[in-house]
């Protein structure tokens, strides 16, 4: 049961990154609706500061969905492709949070180290 609900999270997670970060990165206006989204970052940030972000989150829902496809079609090691990329996605939360030290990544970093920790401890 939980086995199923973390694959579809990372299906549900990785897809809406792929779908909403590609959308940002073409269109003219994906700067100002990728701020809307990201709210977690500070609202003086830089545009290159977004853009970042957007790269980052659209790499990361890659992964995440390359992780919950392999999870789906009971791929033999889909417990160590999980935390590996939960893994390289609570080390990007971590940098973030401390780039920017704002109260809003912090939150976003201590979710992904509970996922990560989740997935760690075999679930």
């Amino acid at each position: 049961m939980i086995s199923t609900i973390l694959t579809l999270f990372f299906l549900g997670i990785g897809l809406f990154s792929i779908i909403t970060n590609g959308f940002y990165s073409i269109s003219s206006e994906g700067i100002r609706y990728a701020r809307i989204q990201h709210k977690e970052l500070p609202q003086d940030v830089t545009d290159l500061n977004i853009k970042i972000k957007v790269i980052c989150m659209f790499i990361s829902g890659l992964f995440l969905t390359l992780c919950g496809v392999s999870r789906m079609i009971g791929y033999s090691s889909h417990a160590s492709i999980s935390l590996i990329t939960m893994s390289l996605f609570s080390v990007y939360s971590v940098f973030e949070a401390l780039y920017y030290m704002y109260w809003r990544t912090f939150g976003f970093m201590s979710i992904s180290i509970v996922l990560f920790l989740f997935i760690f401890l075999g679930y």
